[in-house]
This record gives structure tokens, C-alpha cells and sequence, in this order.
């Protein structure tokens, strides 16, 4: 059960004029309403898995060499065993 808010009321008029095909059919404009949620919140997930997906490409490898070679190997020596 969904209570109609004055801010969903007022989406809901929006849409009437959106799609007037529906109009005075507030279940079907509602369904329309959620698909375009729904399809907005799908794309701006992928959009922020690829900015994601950026951010980690631009830095791949920018820490490459900062330590000398066989440093890991040096430090394991020094504990204690």
C-alpha cells in the first residue's frame, strides 16, 4: 500500500501531462513513475560503477617501484622467529 503524499500527488498530476494517454489512471501513471525510477537508478549505478571502474585505471600502477626490489623479503627477515 503506497499513501498518496501531496509531493506524490503532485507527481502524479505531472505525470498525467507526461503521458495524457493515462491520464485519470493513477495506478498505470504510478507504475510509469517507478519504471522511470527504476531506470534512473540503473543508470546512475553503472554510470558510478565506470567512474569506479576510471579512478582505478588512471591509478593502476602508480605505486609501482616505490619500494626496492626484495624489500618484503628483507623485512620477513628481520622478525623474530
Amino acid at each position: 500500500m503506497i499513501t498518496e503524499t501531496d509531493e506524490l500527488a503532485q507527481a502524479l498530476d505531472d505525470a498525467s501531462r507526461l503521458w495524457p494517454d493515462a491520464r485519470g489512471q493513477r495506478t498505470v501513471l504510478l507504475k510509469r513513475i517507478i519504471s522511470a525510477g527504476i531506470n534512473t537508478v540503473e543508470s546512475e549505478a553503472e554510470m558510478s560503477k565506470s567512474r569506479r571502474a576510471q579512478a582505478l585505471a588512471k591509478y593502476a600502477g602508480a605505486f609501482s617501484g616505490m619500494w626496492p626490489e626484495g624489500w618484503h623479503q628483507s623485512m620477513v627477515a628481520e622478525w623474530p622467529e
